[in-house]
C-alpha cells in the first residue's frame, strides 16, 4: 500500500511539472506568434504607405504634365514654378523620405532592396523630367510645342514614370495581400495554441482524477483487510483529499500566473493609442485569454466533483466573464488615468515573478501611484520597516522562502496599534481556503490572478476611502 501511495505522489508531481511545462511553452509560443504578428503588421503598414506613395507620385506627375502642356498651349493662368516644378519637387522629397525610412505624411516606408532600386530609378527619372520642363519651356519658340525631340523625350519619360510607379504599386499590393494572409494565419495560430493548452490540461486533469480514483479503491480494499478500522481509513481518506486539494491549488497557480501576464498586458495595451488593426489584434488576444481563463475555471470546477469537495468561489472568474461579455462597451465606468495621483503616495508590490511585478506596476502607474517593488517576503518586510508611508501593499501569497502570509504577519506585528497599512493579497490560487488564510494573516483584501485594472481600482478605492474590507 505504501508503494501505491508513493506512485500517486510521483504521478501528482509529474502532472504538476507537465502542466508547468505546457503552460510555459504555450506562453512562449504565444509570445513568438505575437512578435511575428507585430513584424507582419509593420510590413503591412509600410507596404500600404508604399502603395499610397506610388499613387501620389502618379497623381502629382500626371497633374504637373497636364498643367505644363496647358502652359505650352498658351494658358497664362499656369505658374510654371508653383504648378509644375513645385509638384515634382514635392514628389522627390516624398521619395527621399521613403528611401531613408523616415516618417512621411502617408506613413513610414522601409522598402525592400528590390523596391528600393525601383524608387531610386524613379527618383532619377523624375529629376530628369523636371529638367526637361525647363528645356522644353526655353525652346518652345524655336522647336515648337509638339513634335520636337524634346517633346518626344518628355512624353516618353512621362510614360516610363507612370509604368514604373504602376510596377512598384503592383509589387506593394502583392506584399499587402501576403501580409493579410499571414495575419489570418497568426490569429489562427494563437487560437490553436490556446486550444492545445486547454486540451492538454484537460487530459492531465482526467489522468490525475483516475490516479486518485485508483487510490480510493486501494484504500477501500485496505479498509476491508483491516476488518473495519475506521480511524485509519478516515486518516488515509483525509490525506488523499488534502493531496487532491493541493494539486488543484498548484495547478491553479501554475496556469493563472502566466495568464496574468497575457491578460494584464493586453488590458493595459488596450488603454493606449492603437490603430484599428492593432486594436482588433489585441482584442482578439484579450478575448482568447479570457476564454482560456473560463475554461481553466470550468476544469477546476469539474475536477472537484465526486468525493472531493473543495469550494471554488472565484470572484475574478466572475469578473473575467463579465469583462468578456461586455468587452466592447465596458459596463463599468471608465477609469480616469492618474485619478489617485493626488494622494502622492507609493504602493509596494511584492511578487517573485518579474512579469507579474511589471503588470501590477503598470496598472498602479495607470491609476496614478508611484510604485516600489520587492521580490520576496523578506524584501517586503525590509521595505515596510524602512519608514515609507505606503498607501497600500500588494503581496503575492505563494513565493519561495517566506510566503506572503508570513510576511504579512510580521508586518502587522511591527505596526502594532500605531498604524495599519492596507495589504492586498495577490494570488493565483482560486481556492477559498487560500482567501481565509490570507485574511487570517492580517490582509485586508484578496485579488485572484489574473488581475484586472477595474478590480484593482475598486479594491484600492474601498480600502483607501475607509470602507469595510472584503470578507469571504
Amino acid at each position: 500500500m505504501a508503494k501505491k501511495n508513493m506512485d500517486v505522489v510521483v504521478r501528482s508531481k509529474t502532472a504538476k511539472y507537465l502542466i508547468t511545462g505546457i503552460a510555459a511553452v504555450s506562453m512562449l509560443s504565444i509570445g513568438v506568434v505575437l512578435y511575428s504578428q507585430w513584424l507582419t503588421l509593420r510590413s503591412f503598414e509600410e507596404n500600404t504607405s508604399l502603395l499610397r506613395l506610388t499613387q501620389m507620385v502618379q497623381q502629382e506627375v500626371a497633374t504637373a504634365h497636364l498643367w505644363f502642356e496647358e502652359a505650352l498651349g498658351g494658358d497664362s493662368g499656369i505658374d510654371l514654378q508653383l504648378d509644375v516644378h513645385a509638384r515634382l519637387d514635392k514628389v522627390l522629397r516624398l521619395i527621399d523620405s521613403g528611401l531613408q525610412g523616415d516618417d512621411t505624411a502617408i506613413g513610414r516606408i522601409d522598402p525592400l532592396p528590390s523596391t528600393r532600386e525601383g524608387l531610386l530609378k524613379l527618383r532619377e527619372d523624375i529629376t530628369d523630367l523636371d529638367k526637361l520642363v525647363d528645356t522644353r519651356w526655353a525652346g518652345r519658340e524655336s522647336t515648337g510645342v509638339i513634335g520636337g525631340e524634346e517633346d518626344q523625350a518628355f512624353d516618353a519619360l512621362f510614360a516610363d514614370i507612370l509604368a514604373q510607379t504602376g510596377a512598384i504599386g503592383a509589387g506593394a499590393s502583392d506584399f499587402i495581400a501576403a501580409d493579410q494572409r499571414k495575419m489570418i494565419a497568426i490569429k489562427a495560430g494563437i487560437l490553436i495554441i490556446l486550444a492545445v493548452l486547454f486540451s492538454a490540461m484537460a487530459i492531465l486533469i482526467v489522468w490525475r482524477r483516475r490516479v486518485m480514483d485508483a487510490r480510493a479503491i486501494a484504500l477501500n480494499t485496505e479498509a476491508q483487510q483491516l476488518n473495519g478500522d475506521p480511524a485509519m481509513v478516515r486518516g488515509q481518506a483525509s490525506a488523499a483529499s488534502k493531496g487532491e486539494s493541493q494539486f488543484l491549488a498548484n495547478m491553479s497557480h501554475e496556469v493563472r500566473t502566466p495568464l496574468n501576464g497575457v491578460i494584464g498586458m493586453a488590458n493595459l495595451l488596450l488603454r493606449t493609442e492603437l490603430t484599428q488593426a492593432q486594436r482588433e489584434y489585441v482584442e482578439t488576444l484579450h478575448r482568447s485569454g479570457l476564454s482560456l481563463l473560463t475554461a481553466i475555471n470550468n476544469i477546476l470546477d469539474f475536477s472537484k466533483t465526486g468525493a472531493l469537495t473543495p469550494n471554488i468561489t472565484d470572484v475574478s472568474m466572475k469578473t473575467s466573464v463579465d469583462n468578456e461579455e461586455n468587452f466592447a462597451g465596458y459596463s463599468r465606468p471608465p477609469i480616469i488615468p492618474g485619478r489617485w495621483s493626488n494622494l502622492n503616495k507609493k504602493v509596494l508590490v511584492v511578487d517573485d515573478n518579474e512579469v507579474n511585478l511589471l503588470v501590477a506596476q503598470r496598472m498602479l502607474e495607470e491609476l496614478g501611484f508611484e510604485v516600489d517593488l520587492a521580490a520576496n517576503g523578506l524584501e517586503a518586510i525590509d521595505a515596510a520597516a524602512a519608514g515609507e508611508d505606503y498607501a497600500a501593499i500588494l503581496i503575492d501569497i505563494q513565493m519561495p522562502g517566506m510566503d506572503g502570509n508570513e510576511a504579512t504577519r510580521i508586518i502587522r506585528l511591527a505596526e502594532g496599534d500605531k498604524q495599519h497599512t492596507p495589504i492586498i493579497a495577490l494570488s493565483a490560487n482560486a481556492m477559498v481556503p487560500g482567501r481565509e488564510k490570507a485574511l487570517a494573516a492580517g490582509m485586508d483584501d484578496y485579488l485572484c490572478k489574473p488581475i484586472f485594472l477595474e478590480d484593482l481600482d475598486e479594491v484600492l478605492g474601498r480600502l483607501l476611502t475607509g470602507e469595510t474590507a472584503f470578507q469571504v
